[in-house]
C-alpha cells in the first residue's frame, strides 16, 4: 500500500471511530460503554487502518470467509468481554 492510500485508510478509520463516538453519545451511552467500545476498534483494527471489507470479500467462496474472518479476528473473540 502506498503512502497515500495508507493515509486515506488511516483517516477513514479516525472518521469511523469519532462517527462511532458521535452516534454512542447522542444515544445516551454511557463513558465508560463508549470506552469499551473504542478498544474493540483498537483490537479489531490494530494498525488503525480501515478496509471496506464486505467489498474485498465479496465473491469469495463462504469457506475461505470464515477461515479469514476467524483468523483475523480470533484475538478479538478471545479479548472481548463485558465491561
Amino acid at each position: 500500500m502506498t503512502g497515500g492510500r495508507a493515509a486515506d485508510k488511516t483517516l477513514k478509520y479516525k472518521e469511523m471511530k469519532e462517527e462511532v463516538v458521535e452516534y454512542l453519545h447522542s444515544r445516551g451511552v454511557s463513558q465508560s460503554l463508549v470506552s469499551h467500545v473504542l478498544r474493540f476498534y483498537d483490537m479489531r483494527y490494530p494498525n488503525k487502518v480501515y478496509f471496506e471489507e464486505d467489498r474485498i470479500l465479496n465473491g469469495l467462496p463462504k469457506g475461505l470467509i470464515d477461515r479469514i474472518k476467524l483468523q483475523c479476528y480470533s484475538e478479538v473473540l478471545a479479548n472481548t468481554g463485558t465491561p
